[in-house]
């Protein structure tokens, strides 16, 4: 989201669940190296990274909610990654133990 300010500058707005990961990943630092060879306007480029190092399929194309709703599903698995604690409510295909996200149904499955 953004905003033009009185002088003309444009101010841009994140989603909380996007500042949310963000802030998550500094408790990686693995990742953070892996996220550096990207710039930063390439969001799409770094979330698909993200997913990557978090086991979580990507598939469709994505709107800026799918992407919010992403950004809860990365933060959730990162989180896991770090502490070893499992949310009840992340559903996992018990085969290979990746979460898939489709943006058709708008959340992992």
């Amino acid at each position: 989201m953004s905003h033009s300010t009185s002088d003309n500058r444009k101010q841009e707005y994140f989603p909380p669940e996007r500042l949310e990961l963000h802030i998550e990943l500094r408790q990686h630092p693995d990742l953070l190296e892996l996220l550096a060879r990207h710039p930063l306007d390439e969001f799409e480029i770094r979330i698909a990274q993200i997913a990557t190092y978090c086991e979580v399929i990507l598939e469709g194309d994505y709107t800026p909610q799918d992407l919010t709703d992403l950004c809860v599903v990365l933060k959730r698995r990162l989180v896991e990654k770090r502490t070893g604690i499992v949310f009840p409510d992340a559903t996992e295909v018990a085969e290979v133990g990746k979460i898939v996200f489709d943006s058709t149904k708008g959340r992992g499955h």
